[in-house]
């Protein structure tokens, strides 16, 4: 049993390691979006400092997902999507990231908050079929969770897409069947 309370106290202390790393990390971030000397602004360039900002805030949250700090986690990712759109570049794998570490917290109004988002930019990028493969993955993801009305909402989301191109035609029908399964 020593052994077993042992590997508990490593595995604990190593998590506050990973949990303070991630902290001084998430930190440093802010630091960067907010400098409080100006000579931080004056030798960095704005663009600079908000990409070593997201270095720092992914960072941050890969710490955090070492030590399943989920919430924390996606705070993180969230921050560099922000950052992301800030700097007019792809946020879509932040949206991704912070989606899953919100689901492992069981946070609905959080990964439906940032699935939005995430759809938002996409259909502003004119990238359709992508939206409703979203939309279809996370009716998959609440059917598999037993929540038939959520799933049924988001079947419904994806079919709406998949209708705006004849080539998604198949899959369009494939959600129709899986629909009148549901209902």
């Amino acid at each position: 049993m020593k052994n077993g309370n042992l590997v508990n106290n490593n595995i604990n202390k190593y998590n506050q390691f990973e949990e303070k790393e991630a902290f001084e990390l998430k930190r440093k971030a802010e630091s960067k979006l907010n400098p409080g000397c100006c000579l931080d602004t004056l030798c960095t360039s704005r663009k600079s400092m908000l990409k070593q900002s997201c270095d720092l805030y992914q960072k941050s949250a890969e710490k955090y997902k070492n030590c399943l700090q989920w919430r924390k986690a996606a705070e993180c990712y969230e921050k560099c999507s922000e950052i992301k759109l800030n700097l007019n570049e792809s946020p879509i794998e932040f949206y991704k990231e912070s989606i899953s570490c919100y689901q492992n917290v069981n946070s609905d109004v959080n990964v439906k908050n940032n699935f939005f988002k995430m759809n938002n930019y996409l259909e502003k990028k004119g990238n359709i079929y992508e939206i409703g493969k979203n939309c279809e993955n996370m009716g998959i993801n609440y059917e598999t969770k037993g929540q038939k009305d959520d799933a049924i909402y988001f079947y419904k989301e994806a079919i709406k897409y998949y209708e705006k191109d004849m080539k998604y035609f198949n899959l369009k029908t494939d959600l129709q069947n899986k629909l009148a399964e549901l209902t």
